[in-house]
Order: C-alpha cells, then sequence, then structure tokens
C-alpha cells in the first residue's frame, strides 16, 4: 500500500513539472515571437571579389562577425541583413550590383568592394542616393572616395602612407642609395609613387626605375620586365600588390634568381596584410624567405582571435589575415552605428527614407569607437587611423619580428640578436653585396686571380686590387662585395680583348657591376663603361719625327678644309650680287623722284651717277650723308608717309632754316 502510494505521488510530481515544462517553452517561444516582431530588419549590401582569397575571407569574417555580436547583443531592436553580391573584376559589375542593391534592395548601406576602382564609382553611387559606403582599401576601412594618381600627400593622409614612412626608415637604416618600386597598375599604383616619393624626398636614395605589373599580364611579359630591372643594377624592390598577382610575380623572379643572395625585398602593407602572421600559405611563403614586411601593429584580445581563427580553419578551410580582422570589426561597427542611429521609427513606416536616415547612420558610423579584433576601430577621420607599424622579416615559413615604427620614435628595432633578419640567401650579410669583375691575364703585379669562374675560393691579390680595397675602406658606409674571376671554361686567361670584355659588359654578358684591373682609358672603350678617375700614370712616351714649321703663304687657309673655304666664297659671291641689284632699284627710284627741276635732275644724276660707279668698284663702300644735298632746296622732306614735294615758296622759307643749322663732324 506504501509503495503504491508514493508511485503515485512521483507520477503526479512527473506530470506537475511536464506541465511546468510546457509553459515554460509556451512563454520562451512567445518571447521569441514577441522579440522577433518588435526586431527590424535592415538591408545592407556587400560587393565583393568572391573570386579572390581577400574576398572569400571577407566574407566569412563578416559573417562570422554579425553571428557573434548578436549572440551577445540580442535585446538589440535592429537586425542587419546582408545581401552579397560577386563583382569580379569587373567594373561594370560592381557599379551594376551597386545600383541595383541601392534601388531595388534598398539597402541602408553598402560594404566593399576591395578594389579602388570599383570603389570610386560605388562611392559616387552611395554619395549620390545618401547611402553610406564602407570599402576596403589596402590600408583599412575607408569613407573616403578613392585616390586618384593624381592624389597630393598632404597632413590629412599621414595615416595613409605612414606604411611608405616606415619602408623609407628601412631604407635609411640600411643605407640603401637607390631603391625600384614594383606596383601593380592600376590598383596600387596610386599610393605608393606620391607616398613612397614623399617618404624619400629628403634622402639621399633615388628610384632610377618603376615598375608597373598589370593582372594581365602574361608569363613572357613579366619575364621581360624583371630583365628590364635586373638592368639597372639595382638590388633593393619595394613591392605593393595584390596576393594573387603576387604568387605569380614571385614564382618568375625566384626562377631568374633574383630571390638569392645580394637581393633585398620589401612588402608594404596592401600585401602583408591579406597573408595570416600565424598560419602561413607554404606556397605563397616559398618566395618571400629573407623578405621584409610591414604591417599594422595589432592589440586585441587574443583568445577571441585565435577563436576565430580556429573557426574558419575547421568550418571554412581558411586562414585569418588582418583584411579578415577589419571585414569582422566593420559589420560590428555597422551593427551598433544602426542601432545608434535609430532606423527602427523611420522604418516603422514602410516609406523609403533613406535620405533622411543616410545622413544619420554615416554620422553614427564616424562616432563609432571600440576596441576590436584588429584593435582601435575609429573611423573619426572617415578612415582606419593606423599609426604604429610592424616590421617583421620572413623565414622560410615563419615570419620574426624585427622591430617597430612610429611617427614619433621612427624605426625601433628588436633588442640583440632578434633585430636582425636573415636575407635571401640564408645569410646574414646586408644586400646588396657588389660583384666584383676580375680579369686573369699575364700582368700579374696589377691583378692576380686564383679560383673558379663560380666565385668559390677565389683569392685575389695585386696593385689595382690594393687601390679598390683602399677606397672602399674609406667609403663613409659599408659597401659588402664578392670578387668574381672573368676566366673561360677552362679557367685559362680572360678571353678575348679588354675591348671586347668591356663590351660585353655593357651588353649584360657578363654578370658583374665593376671591373678592376690593369685596363687603360681609351677614348673608344668609355662608349662602353664608365671609367674611374685615373689612379696610376704609365709613363709611356712615343718618340716621333719633328717636322719644320711650314712658312708657306697660304698657311693662313689650313684651319678650314678646302670645300668650307669654297664654300663661303660662294656665300660672299652670291650676297655681293644681292647687293648690287637692290642698290640698283634704290637709285632707279631716286631718280624717278627727283625729276622736278632741270637743277634738280642734274644734282641728282650726278650724285647718283656718282654712287653707282663708286659701288661697283668697291661693293663695300659705305655711303655717309651728303651735307649738300641736304643743304640745298631742292630736297623733298617727308611728313608722315607723305611724299608730295614742297612748294617753292616753302622750299624758300626752309632755305634759310637749314642753311643757319650748324651739322658738325660732317663736311658741307
Amino acid at each position: 500500500m506504501t509503495a503504491r502510494v508514493i508511485g503515485e505521488e512521483r507520477t503526479a510530481e512527473m506530470e506537475r513539472r511536464g506541465r511546468e515544462f510546457l509553459i515554460c517553452v509556451s512563454l520562451l517561444g512567445l518571447m521569441v515571437t514577441l522579440t522577433e516582431s518588435a526586431t527590424v530588419t535592415i538591408p545592407v549590401g556587400v560587393i565583393l571579389d568572391l573570386n579572390s582569397s581577400l574576398g572569400n575571407t571577407t566574407l566569412n569574417c563578416t559573417n562570422l562577425g554579425l553571428l557573434d555580436f548578436y549572440s551577445t547583443h540580442d535585446s538589440f531592436a535592429t537586425r542587419l541583413e546582408l545581401h552579397f553580391r560577386h563583382s569580379g573584376n569587373d567594373l561594370l559589375t560592381a557599379a551594376s550590383a551597386a545600383w541595383k542593391l541601392i534601388s531595388k534592395t534598398k539597402v541602408h548601406a553598402i560594404l566593399g568592394p576591395q578594389n579602388s576602382e570599383q570603389a570610386g564609382y560605388v562611392v559616387e553611387l552611395g554619395n549620390k542616393t545618401n547611402v553610406p559606403v564602407i570599402w576596403f582599401s589596402p590600408s583599412g576601412p575607408s569613407l573616403l572616395p578613392p585616390r586618384t594618381r593624381f592624389f597630393i600627400h598632404s597632413n590629412s593622409t599621414r595615416s595613409h602612407c605612414s606604411q611608405f614612412e616606415a619602408i623609407a626608415a628601412i631604407i635609411e637604416a640600411y643605407n640603401w642609395q637607390s631603391v625600384i618600386p614594383i606596383y601593380e597598375d592600376p590598383e596600387f599604383g596610386n599610393d605608393l609613387i606620391p607616398c613612397l616619393s614623399y617618404a624619400l624626398q629628403d634622402m639621399d636614395t633615388r628610384m632610377p626605375y618603376i615598375s608597373a605589373i598589370n593582372q594581365t599580364f602574361t608569363d613572357s611579359r613579366i619575364t621581360d620586365e624583371l630583365n628590364k630591372i635586373k638592368a639597372q643594377r639595382t638590388y633593393v624592390f619595394v613591392v605593393h600588390m595584390s596576393l594573387e598577382l603576387w604568387s605569380r610575380f614571385g614564382e618568375h623572379a625566384k626562377h631568374e634568381d633574383m630571390m638569392s643572395e645580394g637581393y633585398a625585398w620589401i612588402l608594404s602593407q596592401g600585401l602583408s596584410s591579406v597573408m595570416d602572421p600565424e598560419a602561413l600559405d607554404v606556397r605563397i611563403k616559398g618566395y618571400m624567405d629573407g623578405a621584409l614586411g610591414v604591417r599594422p601593429f595589432v592589440l586585441s584580445k587574443l583568445t577571441k582571435r585565435l577563436s576565430l581563427a580556429e573557426t574558419l580553419r575547421s568550418e571554412y578551410g581558411k586562414t585569418l589575415s588582418l583584411n579578415g580582422l577589419w571585414a569582422y570589426d566593420t559589420i560590428t561597427a555597422l551593427a551598433r552605428a544602426v542601432e545608434k542611429a535609430g532606423l527602427v521609427s523611420f522604418n516603422e513606416s514602410g516609406a523609403d527614407l533613406r535620405k533622411k536616415t543616410g545622413r544619420k547612420l554615416r554620422k553614427a558610423i564616424l562616432e563609432t569607437d571600440f576596441v576590436g579584433l584588429s584593435g582601435n576601430f575609429n573611423l573619426t577621420q572617415e578612415q582606419l587611423e593606423q599609426s604604429h607599424v610592424v616590421v617583421y622579416n620572413v623565414q622560410g615559413q615563419k615570419e620574426r619580428t624585427i622591430g617597430y615604427w612610429s611617427p614619433g620614435k621612427g624605426l625601433v628595432r628588436m633588442q640583440s640578436s632578434h633585430g636582425e633578419p636573415i636575407w635571401p640567401g640564408n645569410t646574414k650579410e646586408i644586400p646588396p653585396k657588389l660583384k666584383v669583375g676580375v680579369p686573369k691575364t699575364h700582368f700579374t703585379e696589377f691583378v692576380d686571380v686564383n679560383g673558379s669562374v663560380e666565385g668559390q675560393n677565389v683569392s685575389v691579390s695585386g696593385f689595382a686590387v690594393d687601390v679598390f680595397k683602399k677606397v672602399v675602406g674609406i667609403l663613409p658606409l659599408h659597401l659588402p662585395y664578392d670578387f668574381v674571376p672573368l676566366n673561360n671554361s677552362d679557367g685559362e686567361l680572360t678571353p678575348s680583348s679588354y675591348d671586347d670584355l668591356l663590351c660585353e659588359f655593357t651588353d649584360k654578358k657578363v654578370d658583374v657591376d665593376v671591373i678592376i684591373g690593369d685596363i687603360t682609358i681609351v677614348a673608344s672603350r668609355t662608349n662602353c663603361v664608365d671609367f674611374t678617375m685615373p689612379y696610376l700614370d704609365s709613363s709611356v712616351s712615343m718618340v716621333v719625327k719633328v717636322r719644320s714649321d711650314s712658312k708657306s703663304m697660304w698657311i693662313l687657309f689650313k684651319p678650314f678644309h678646302w670645300l668650307l673655304w669654297f664654300i663661303l666664297g660662294m656665300i660672299l659671291v652670291a650676297a655681293t650680287f644681292i647687293v648690287i641689284i637692290l642698290e640698283k632699284r634704290k637709285e632707279k627710284k631716286m631718280k624717278d623722284g627727283i625729276r622736278g627741276s632741270k637743277s634738280e635732275n642734274k644734282t641728282e644724276d650726278d650724285v647718283g651717277g656718282s654712287k653707282s660707279e663708286d659701288f661697283v668698284r668697291n661693293p663695300f663702300l659705305i655711303y655717309m650723308s651728303d651735307v649738300g644735298f641736304l643743304k640745298s632746296c631742292k630736297s623733298k622732306w617727308m611728313i608722315g608717309q607723305s611724299q608730295s614735294l614742297l612748294h617753292g615758296r616753302t622750299c624758300k622759307r626752309l632755305e634759310g632754316a637749314i642753311g643757319k643749322w650748324d651739322i658738325k663732324g660732317i663736311p658741307g
């Protein structure tokens, strides 16, 4: 009986708990329903190139960021609804996608694209329709329009050029005198050229060549461009391009032996930010061994960042990059701004009120300030402020931080051996290394070479070698060098003559930078190479027969060739005939003009005739003013442009006036 009562009590207790559970579930479902009915969905467009690794990483991080945010902010009255569009690498596709998102989907904001050319059109559409556009520039999220190739550096864009100021500090630290920028055209060149030029303007560093690589370049064209770069004899390169283009370019550069010892590569933030600092891509990193790179300094919650990296790796098979962290924080900032802007009240009516909400949403985005996975996320200046830069060195498949840079402190290296990079070729010797060619000849007193063609176990000595070492020793900078024997395949004497050797050096058939030895400075050789100042007088003289000075009367004609004398004579004769013809015409006009009276004709005929005869006899005769003719009352005076004869009475009046003139120095 007692057992039966206990069993009934347990059954009643279970039924009571079941009813309570059903009531709780019902209340929870009601709360969820009320919450969903109370929340407002805000459409947001996302335009990405899903064919690129950057686009896929941004897509995954955006979704994860939005999911994590609303899991911890379930009380928000707004929910972002993402509408993804694939832009590819086409400008019209991106612009068309943006227009459809704005006009048909009625999005309140747009994220992307990642291409600056595409972003230029999308930002312009957003400005026309009051839809904020946050696009992913190589330096981070930005609300500003993309810069053009005519961009002028100013204080407002200092943060955008901070990475190039850090690169300039690296160049100055290693005393590199010349660098070659290599950028992706036209995507990355708008930033590299003006910013790097501005950063290097106060340094004694030149850019002898600027290489522009396009995504459409074939393999053969990339190889041709690399040969042009090698011909510049500059071994320090600054690379600013996308990861996809670098995977092709780096492979060709390694094939051309430009990733070996003696070369230095610096990777800009545009390339460093898309790579995972922890889980590295073996294929890509194989082309970066020994390179230096710069990226923004990220100080965030390490545990959460590692959790995001693990989620990407396990669920999507992707690695986390700095661009992924920016995408994660950007969607978080947008969700905060939408809630802060109070778009709920404007959206309840169902009308398109984006003209009113657009400015308010933009203001809320600019006021967003929080510490995210990428560090302090602040768009107050309409772009992400990144002033502190990390300098790292790629070693095999890993990276090692070797220093930091900031506008106030400049470049600060790590202490001890951690601040010394490992350069291409697995060496600690700072590139570039000068390749000094030494010929092998019979005159061992000047230069004596013992070693193979490849430069293994090379031993050189001699007077020319001692002079070279002495000059390098007094230079104000460290100049590493290697001696390269210029032997033939059998190790014998240098093939051909010095003339042929120097011309082969000009044609880049001899892969050296400098040649030293007993090389005489000859005029014909200056067409092939540049010589230093002579440091040795050979003391070689020539004995020639002395000829007596000629005292011939024709010695005056020797300075010029006979053909030149002939041309000068013909010019003189032609000029004489031209002057005679002109004077004849002038004489005829004078005779026609003075036929007013008999005395006039007589005087003028006499004067004209005597002049003509004198001129024929002496064509170089210079006439002086005839004062008698001037004093004659029969002379004619020109007033303005009129040449009419004066009346006789006027002549009589002028006769007295002219007679009173005292013309000194001229015989009357």
